[in-house]
Parts: C-alpha cells; structure tokens; sequence
C-alpha cells in the first residue's frame, strides 16, 4: 500500500480512505502478479527460456502483534557477532527480464512474495504429541516446501501462455534450497542453478546393469 501511494505521489495526503478501501476484502497474492508476469513474457524472445531467481528476505516490523512476526538473525550482523531483529519472512520469485545490450545483464521484475511465517512452537511443558505435530508440520510448512509451490505454480503459468506452452524455466536459488526437498519437487521442463558445499559427493543415477540383482 505504501509503495503504492508513494507512486501515486499521495505520499503527503491523507491515507485514511486508502486503507479503509482496500481493506475491505482479501487479495489474491497470485493474481496481483499475474499480469506482470505476461507482460515479461510480452518484451522477452518466445524461444528464450524464462530465468528466475529465487530467495527469501527479513522484512523489520516494530510491533508485537503483526501476524508472522518473530525474533530472526540479522542477516547483515558479523559473524563474530549475531545480532537478532524481530521481522517477517517473505519469499520472492524475480524475473530476469534482460535490459540493454551488455551481454548477461537484466533488470530483476517481482512476480512472487509471499509471507512464510514459522510454525510456532509450543512451549517446553507440552505433551509429546503436540512437539511429534510441531515437527511434522515444521517438515510440511517451511521455506523449501513453499519454494515448491512456487515453482510450480509458476510452471502452470507458463503453460497456460499460448505463444510458451514449452519454455524452459531456469532458476536461481542459494545453498540453503539445494537440498532434498525442493530438488526432488522441481516440476518438469525446470532447471535449478544453486550453490552447494564444496564437500558435496555427486554420483549418476544408478543404472539397471549397474543392479547386482
């Protein structure tokens, strides 16, 4: 909302009747990016492939009863010296839509942010089935899963295009997404591009001659 003001150049004014009217009924995160997405999909190549990058972001909220707020580390803190601020956590899909003619350079467009807030977790004095339902829904409602369902929605999207029912989707994603869950739920005709610890050991699929049965 206030981005939105701010463009409007209503910065100044009164915001009162803004709020009252758009608080009126529930947005739909999806379809308020939707016709961003077509209009990337408007200024680039039909035959290029369509490069993403993904990531989540602290935003700093001061009040104790935003929804989804909690104690997180800074990620600007020092190493040496972790420092905590209370914020919410976002998940965005950016789109690489190239700008000029400097080769690999592009303008990165929002066409996903979405709230993941944490599974609360219960206090030190319940029961051991309210912490075995904490941890299976921590395993079920995290930052990975909902990268999932992101991508795959995404993928629909694109599908749905008339002029890219096959274009390719290339992501960007850090360390902290190469991980099991969102390699293994990648929808089809999609590529991943992360960063994984130097120590990793990659092997081949296994071949069925490779089968000692």
């Amino acid at each position: 909302m206030t981005g939105l003001l701010c463009t409007g150049g209503r910065q100044f004014a009164d915001w009162s009747a803004d709020y009252r009217l758009f608080s009126q009924d529930k947005w739909n995160v999806q379809q308020l990016f939707t016709p961003i997405t077509r209009g990337i999909l408007e200024l680039s190549e039909p035959n290029m492939p369509f490069v993403t990058a993904l990531d989540d972001t602290h935003i700093k909220k001061t009040g104790i009863r935003i929804p989804g707020v909690a104690w997180r580390r800074d990620p600007l803190s020092p190493p040496f010296n972790v420092n905590f601020i209370r914020a919410q956590r976002f998940i965005q899909l950016s789109a690489m839509l190239p700008c000029g003619n400097i080769p690999a350079s592009a303008r990165a467009i929002p066409i996903r942010y979405e709230n993941v807030p944490p599974v609360p977790r219960p206090e030190h004095s319940e029961p051991p089935e309210v912490w075995k339902a904490y941890r299976r829904q921590r395993r079920q409602n995290n930052l990975s899963t909902h990268a999932v369902t992101i991508l795959k929605n995404t993928r629909q999207q694109l599908d749905k295009q008339h002029q890219c029912p096959r274009r390719p989707l290339v992501v960007g994603v850090d360390g902290s997404y190469c991980n099991e869950t969102v390699i293994k739920g990648l929808p089809e005709r999609t590529t991943l591009i992360g960063r994984i610890r130097k120590d990793a050991k990659l092997f081949h699929l296994p071949r069925d001659e490779d089968h000692p049965f």
